[in-house]
This record gives structure tokens, sequence and C-alpha cells, in this order.
């Protein structure tokens, strides 16, 4: 298996938070690569889309996930309320992730669907 990945030197733990994806964006190729090698440069895309990216009563940070076109890799973002990629991660494989996601999620509607017609029909 060939995945791209960032490696930490001597971390002496991980400590992940829970976040939520509460918008996807699809970047040109250029453009997502010009955001993996310069986040911290101010982007219209980020600062339109402020309002998905935040922290909500229980702990859980929601942010905006950035693919590139072509790329299965992605960026998650938490701008911070700024026009920057203040707080990110590299996702690999995040396109594939995203697609298992919307899958399971139309599996349990279709099972959630077939419980309701099938308590209809008693």
């Amino acid at each position: 298996m060939n995945l791209n990945a960032i490696f930490h030197r001597k971390m002496s733990d991980y400590n992940p938070k829970p976040y939520r994806v509460r918008k996807v964006i699809e970047l040109s190729s250029d453009e997502f690569q010009s955001l993996l090698q310069n986040p911290m440069k101010h982007r219209s895309y980020i600062s339109d889309n402020i309002e998905f990216m935040n922290c909500d009563e229980n702990g859980v940070y929601n942010c905006m996930l950035a693919l590139g076109e072509g790329s299965d890799d992605g960026l998650l973002i938490d701008a911070e309320g700024y026009d920057y990629a203040r707080l990110s991660a590299f996702l690999p494989n995040a396109r594939q992730l995203m697609e298992l996601n919307q899958f399971q999620e139309e599996l349990q509607s279709e099972e959630i669907e077939t419980d309701e017609n099938q308590s209809m029909q008693m």
C-alpha cells in the first residue's frame, strides 16, 4: 500500500481531537499544491466558508476539507476566524474516506426507508 504522510520526530504523544467535516471544497490541482506549500497564505475560499469552522457546544471542532483535482489526499482546515489555514491537518486518502462515508450514509438511509416501509405494511 502506498500513501502520503507527514511524520513528526520524537512525538511524546498523540492527543487527537474530534473533528466534523462541515464543508468540502474541490480546488484545482495547482491551487491545492499552493495550499499545501503555503497554508498561511490568505485565501478567499477560506474566508468565504468561515461559518463552517468552529467548535460546537459538545467540544467537536467543525472544519472544512480541501481536496485537489486529481489528488486522493486532502487538508482539514479550521481557520479559527481567519482567512488562512490557521489549524490544518494533512489527511491521506481523504477522497476515499469521504466516498466511503457517503456510501455508509446511503446504506443507513436505505435501511431506515426499508424499516419504515415494513412498519407501514403491518
